[in-house]
């Protein structure tokens, strides 16, 4: 049992896949806190839609044996990748177009991922096959 009284499986929340284009993103790399042995975990917030009204929080681990559990809220979701991917994950923010995440409920599974693109063409970008 949750301190909420809630059983700890969750069976009150409500399954919530996601596929939503990433329109903008923000990055935060703090000071470490006290308490926190000294880590500071980086974390992007990326804004999904066309109105961008929802959310999801990626959060960058050194420490992967211990992640939390990806999931949705209710209200937002929140990813947790290794620590060594935080880069290649902003690099593909700052250098594809379109970019998308992905959700899985079933899994705890999330994702980003570009479009289509033919090899050898450059930057010309497809359409999602999740767009239709």
């Amino acid at each position: 049992m949750s301190m909420f009284g809630r059983p700890r499986n969750r069976p009150w929340r409500t399954r919530m896949d996601a596929h939503f284009k990433i329109e903008r993103y923000a990055v935060y790399v703090r000071s470490p806190s006290l308490g926190s042995g000294g880590n500071a975990v980086p974390h992007i917030i990326l804004l999904l839609g066309p109105e961008q009204g929802q959310r999801t929080y990626l959060y960058f681990l050194n420490n992967m044996q211990q992640k939390p559990a990806n999931r949705y809220t209710g209200a937002y979701w929140v990813g947790y990748f290794n620590r060594s991917q935080y880069a290649d994950i902003l690099d593909l923010l700052r250098n594809e177009m379109p970019v998308y995440f992905h959700y899985n409920d079933a899994l705890g599974n999330a994702q980003l991922q570009t479009a289509l693109e033919t090899a050898g063409v450059g930057d010309e970008d497809y359409a999602s096959p999740h767009d239709e």
